[in-house]
């Protein structure tokens, strides 16, 4: 009965100031009432960007960050977050855990889909079968042997399926989802019944790294679309 979340300072904020950059936290708050239960600020030694998190199924949570190479493992009951650390992290944005709790995919956006062993801190690369690539993904979800991935790193942005192979190392990548007139910047997604929903228009990219909107952009109101779930 928690809802947990990531919040962070940014300069597209309305109302920014430069101290907000100190807010990277996650944050656990009781949905009826909104008030927060559990706050974990992250290290300030470092830049922190949190984005994505997932919670397994042994109720670890887990957090990426996209400004620092670092997955943020909180365990049940836990009151410090562990930070993981791998060459192979440089991006980081989406992130989903296995049903038994072995290993954790993840989305680096310049490395690609990445699994990480999370009893051994092992991570390897996911080769794709057939062509494609697993750039520029941004959320992700697993659903059984299938990881479905928003894609916004590539032209035209996409939601795309990974059918991981029997070794879980491969997998073959199929566009699932394209709709330029409505999702020109696609980012996150999640599982409602059969549905996968996902966020079509973020906006990311009509703001630059200051905060100052993009000459020629064009903002509309949030949009969420949804796919029925391919069992």
């Amino acid at each position: 009965k928690l809802l947990w979340l990531t919040t962070a300072g940014l300069p597209t904020m309305a109302g920014f100031r430069s101290a907000g950059t100190a807010l990277a936290a996650l944050v656990a708050v009781r949905p009826d009432n909104g008030a927060i239960v559990h706050r974990f600020d992250l290290p300030d030694r470092e830049p922190h960007l949190p984005g994505d998190l997932a919670i397994g199924p042994g109720g670890d949570v887990f957090v990426t960050d996209s400004r620092s190479p670092v997955v943020f493992r909180l365990p049940p009951g836990g009151q410090t977050m562990e930070s993981i650390r791998h060459p192979l992290f440089r991006s980081l944005q989406g992130l989903a855990p296995t049903r038994d709790g072995r290993y954790l995919y993840l989305a680096d956006y310049m490395h690609g889909l990445l699994r990480m062993d999370l009893a051994t801190r092992a991570v390897v690369r996911v080769a794709l079968n057939g062509g494609g690539t697993s750039l520029g993904i941004d959320g992700m979800v697993l659903i059984g042997t299938r990881l479905y991935a928003v894609q916004n790193g590539v032209a035209p942005p996409r939601v795309v399926r990974f059918d991981l192979a029997s070794d879980g190392i491969s997998a073959r990548v199929q566009v699932v989802d394209r709709n330029l007139p409505l999702a020109d910047e696609p980012t996150i997604l999640t599982v409602l019944g059969d549905q996968l929903i996902y966020v079509a228009n973020s906006h990311w990219e009509k703001y630059d790294d200051t905060g100052v909107r993009r000459p020629g952009t064009r903002l509309t109101g949030p949009v969420l679309l949804a796919l029925p779930l391919q069992r």
